[in-house]
């Protein structure tokens, strides 16, 4: 019944986003009230709509992207297997990502999400299922023949407000790897959250964060893609409550990682004004001079129309739209 009333209320958002797709203002008049309703309905439930890790596509398809999520870390980590502790933030309602960490020699996964979001028990048993199949050591890690979540006594489920980043990382600690996919642009406080990661960490521990600047849709499917830059903070807040988009920029994440004297590299998987993803783990240097050209002459001509304090940051803090943060804490 649930899932059912997910679908109808996905189908009614892209009826309204269609109907609203002319003036900016009918756009935002109708959002902002959306969001706080949303945000309301959050408040009073404990549930969220966010987090359902691509809920239309099949079994297969889930499965693969899941893989292609955790790849993406090892990939980045330059690892072939992980071990130890690791903690997931925002894992939403698959436990997917954190069934691999296991099959690749993890001790523990910690699941950790401010927010329940909506799911379907049975799809997941069947996504948990294939993932069995697909690597047969994960039968070994259950504690039954079920395919459910509580089969696997290594994954552990943190829900609430005690489980946000910026507070669980403090009760929460001696993690070999913290990492996250589109998730800390979703935190109410997400430099906080990274210091508190960050401290989290053994000597020599490892966070990977793929962090989304974009505006997850809100205008850029009828607007430029740095629309949502243009309203005033306050303006703005109601688009951000209980999750929606928060608005920080590179700069203020690698700020903070200097700031807890962590080594890290910036992948940059995407460009404002640019249509096409740039290769997996590129360094902002190392991007083609006429892609990074378009894109600064792209914020150019936005630029004059960004509230404050976006209009006088760096060309960089506005191209950069998508990237991949690996820091690594210190292992003495």
């Amino acid at each position: 019944m649930a899932w059912a009333l997910e679908r109808s209320l996905r189908s009614f958002k892209k009826s309204v986003k269609s109907l609203t797709a002319g003036p900016f203002w009918l756009r935002y008049g109708t959002l902002a009230p959306y969001r706080a309703l949303c945000a309301g309905a959050s408040a009073l439930t404990g549930l969220t709509r966010s987090g359902a890790r691509h809920a239309e596509a099949n079994v297969g398809e889930s499965v693969d992207y899941i893989a292609s999520v955790f790849n993406m870390y090892k990939s980045a980590a330059g690892v072939e297997k992980f071990h130890g502790r690791i903690a997931e933030i925002g894992p939403g309602d698959s436990c997917g990502v954190g069934l691999m960490f296991l099959a690749s020699g993890c001790e523990q996964v910690d699941l950790v999400d401010r927010f329940f979001s909506t799911r379907d028990e049975r799809r997941q048993q069947a996504v948990n299922r294939n993932l069995v199949e697909r690597l047969p050591q994960l039968a070994l890690l259950r504690r039954n023949g079920s395919f459910a979540e509580s089969s696997f006594p290594a994954l552990k489920r943190h829900y609430g407000e005690s489980a946000a980043a910026e507070i669980f990382f403090k009760a929460n600690k001696d993690y070999d790897y913290i990492v996250s996919c589109a998730v800390l642009e979703h935190a109410y406080d997400p430099l906080a959250a990274l210091s508190a990661a960050g401290s989290a960490l053994n000597r020599g521990g490892m966070m990977l964060h793929q962090i989304d600047c974009r505006d997850h849709g809100q205008f850029s499917e009828s607007f430029h893609e740095l629309k949502f830059l243009e309203l005033s903070e306050s303006m703005y807040a109601p688009l951000k409550w209980r999750g929606g988009p928060n608005r920080v920029r590179l700069s203020a994440y690698v700020n903070a990682l200097r700031q807890e004297r962590m080594d890290f590299t910036i992948y940059v998987n995407s460009l404002a004004g640019i249509a096409e993803e740039l290769p997996p783990c590129t360094v902002l240097e190392n991007v083609a001079r006429p892609l990074l050209d378009a894109s600064r002459e792209y914020v150019s001509k936005v630029r004059s129309g960004l509230a404050i304090p976006f209009r006088s940051m760096s060309d960089e803090d506005l191209m950069v739209t998508r990237f991949l943060m690996v820091a690594a804490k210190a292992s003495s």
